[in-house]
C-alpha cells in the first residue's frame, strides 16, 4: 500500500502538468511584443497552479473554476536569439522579441503573395527573401461563428519569410514586415487574421455593434439570416479575432471597406470608429495604434464616399495612421496586384506614427477651403505639393459640376473654369475609377477629396 501511495505522488505533478493548454498562437516560432507588458493565458484544471517562465522571469497563476489562467510578463527587451519559454510541463522553442502587428480586413488584407505575381517583382520577392526574424502567423479563412471562440483550429502555426513559404504570405503583410524589419533591424511578427468579403460590422465584438444606431439596425437585419455565415453579425470577429485578440501587439493594419462601399457607405463613418474602440478595448491597449489603408481606384459603385468616411474615421481617431493608395488599384479587378506599395507605404507611417521618425506613408489631406472671388483655394496638410494635374470640378450654386483647372500655391490648390464666376464647391478624384494627378514632394497621392456634402 506505501509503495502504491508513493507511486501516486510521484505521477501527480505529470498528471497536473498535462491539463495545462495553451491558444495554439503561442506555440514553437512565436514572437513576443518588446517593450511592454506581455499577457499569457491558457487553460488547466481548476484550481491548477501555472508557472511561466522565459527570459528570467517566472510568473505563476491559478486557474479559475472554468480553467481559464491568465499571467503577465514584465516588458521584455527585443532579442533576436531564440529562447524557450515554459508553460508548466510544455515547452515553446525558438521564440524572439520584437514587434508585433495585426493585419486585418477583408480579402486584399489577405490576398497572398502568389496571387500577385502578375505585379512587376513579386515573383523574385517570393524567390529570394530569406529573413528569419521575420515571422507570421495566418489564421485561416472562413472561420465564421455565432458566439466568440477561445482558439483557432489546429495547423495554424508560426513560419519565417523564406523562398518556401513566401508565396502563400499575405503581400500587404510580408512588404510591410519586410520594410519594417529592414529599417529598424528588430524581429518583426504578424498576426494575420484577415477574410474575404464580409462588412465591418461583422468583424467586431457584439457588444460594439449594439451601441450604436446603424450597428443595432444591421444586427437586427442580419440576425435574421442563415447563422454562422459571413453575414452573421459578429460572426468574423467570434471565429477569427476574439482568439488572438489580446495577443500583445505594437499596432493593428486595417485594409477592409469593398464589401460596405455599395451597402450605404455613410454607416461606415460610425462603424469603424467604434470598431477601432473596441478592438483595443480588447486588448486592453485603448491608444493602440491602428493603421488604415483607404481604398485604392476601381470601378465600383459607392467607393468615393467609402473612401471620405475612411478619412473621416481616420481624423476622428486618436493615434492612427491613415495610407492613400487612389493611384494605385485596377480598373476591372477589385483584387488589385500592386500590393508591394501599399505594404511599403504602411511601414512609412508606421515610422512616424509608432517610432516618431519624420517620415510619412500619407500624402496630402483636404483641410478646408476659402472662396476667393472665382476661384476657390484648397488648403492641405501634409508634405508639400509638387505636382498637379487633371482630376479636378467645380460648381456654382447650381450644384453642377464641370473640369476646372488647379494651381499649386504652396499648401494651397487655387481651383478655377471662367464658365464658373462664382465657385461654391471644388472636387478632386471624386469618381471610382478617377483621374489622379495631384502628389506631394515624396511622390506620395494626395486623398480624393469633396468640398460640399451634396450627397453622393
Amino acid at each position: 500500500m506505501k509503495k502504491r501511495l508513493l507511486l501516486i505522488a510521484l505521477c501527480f505533478p505529470m498528471l497536473a502538468g498535462a491539463a495545462v493548454r495553451l491558444p495554439r498562437i503561442f506555440s514553437d516560432g512565436m514572437m513576443l511584443q518588446r517593450e511592454q507588458p506581455v499577457p499569457v493565458w491558457g487553460w488547466a484544471d481548476p484550481g491548477e497552479q501555472v508557472t511561466v517562465e522565459y527570459a528570467g522571469q517566472t510568473k505563476a497563476a491559478k486557474a479559475d473554476a472554468a480553467g481559464k489562467w491568465m499571467i503577465t510578463l514584465d516588458a521584455l527587451q527585443a532579442n533576436a536569439e531564440p529562447r524557450t519559454m515554459r508553460v508548466g510541463s510544455l515547452s515553446i522553442a525558438n521564440v524572439l522579441v520584437g514587434d508585433v502587428f495585426q493585419v486585418s480586413g477583408q480579402s486584399n488584407a489577405a490576398m497572398s503573395m502568389d496571387t500577385c505575381k502578375r505585379y512587376p517583382g513579386t515573383t523574385d520577392d517570393i524567390r529570394t527573401t530569406t529573413l528569419p526574424m521575420v515571422r507570421i502567423f495566418t489564421v485561416p479563412w472562413g472561420l465564421f461563428k455565432d458566439t466568440p471562440q477561445e482558439d483557432v483550429p489546429a495547423g495554424c502555426a508560426w513560419d519565417s519569410l523564406r523562398p518556401e513559404k513566401n508565396a502563400g504570405y499575405s503581400a500587404i503583410a510580408f512588404y510591410f514586415a519586410r520594410s519594417l524589419h529592414q529599417h529598424l533591424n528588430v524581429p518583426i511578427g504578424i498576426v494575420r487574421a484577415s477574410h474575404a468579403g464580409g462588412m465591418a460590422q461583422i468583424k467586431m465584438p457584439k457588444e460594439a455593434l449594439l451601441s450604436y444606431e446603424s450597428g443595432r439596425k444591421f444586427y437586427e437585419t442580419a440576425v435574421k439570416r442563415t447563422k454562422v455565415d459571413g453575414g452573421y453579425p459578429s460572426s468574423d470577429w467570434n471565429g477569427a479575432l476574439a482568439p488572438v485578440i489580446r495577443y500583445g501587439k505594437r499596432g493593428i493594419v486595417w485594409y477592409q471597406g469593398e464589401h460596405n462601399a455599395g451597402s450605404g457607405s455613410f454607416g461606415y463613418r460610425e462603424t469603424l470608429p467604434v470598431l477601432i474602440r473596441s478592438w483595443r478595448a480588447a486588448c486592453g491597449q485603448p491608444d493602440l495604434p491602428f493603421l488604415i489603408v483607404q481604398l485604392p481606384a476601381h470601378k465600383a459603385e459607392g467607393w468615393p464616399v467609402l473612401r471620405e468616411s475612411q478619412l473621416v474615421a481616420f481624423r476622428q481617431a486618436n493615434k492612427a495612421g491613415f495610407v492613400v493608395t487612389i493611384d494605385h488599384g485596377e480598373k476591372d479587378n477589385i483584387h488589385p496586384a500592386d500590393k508591394k506599395p501599399v505594404g511599403e507605404r504602411l511601414a512609412l507611417e508606421a515610422l512616424r506614427l509608432v517610432y516618431g521618425e519624420k517620415v510619412t506613408g500619407c500624402g496630402p489631406l483636404y483641410d478646408g477651403f476659402q472662396v476667393e472671388g472665382a476661384s476657390i483655394a484648397v488648403n492641405f496638410t501634409g508634405g508639400a505639393l509638387k505636382k498637379v494635374g487633371g482630376g479636378f470640378t467645380i460648381a456654382g450654386e447650381d450644384r453642377q459640376f464641370v473640369p476646372a483647372t488647379a494651381v499649386i500655391r504652396g499648401h494651397t490648390l487655387v481651383v478655377s473654369n471662367p464658365a464658373v464666376p462664382k465657385p461654391v464647391a471644388v472636387r478632386y478624384a471624386w469618381e471610382s475609377w478617377p483621374t489622379v494627378s495631384l502628389f506631394d514632394e515624396h511622390g506620395l497621392p494626395a486623398s480624393p477629396f469633396r468640398t460640399d456634402d451634396w450627397g453622393k
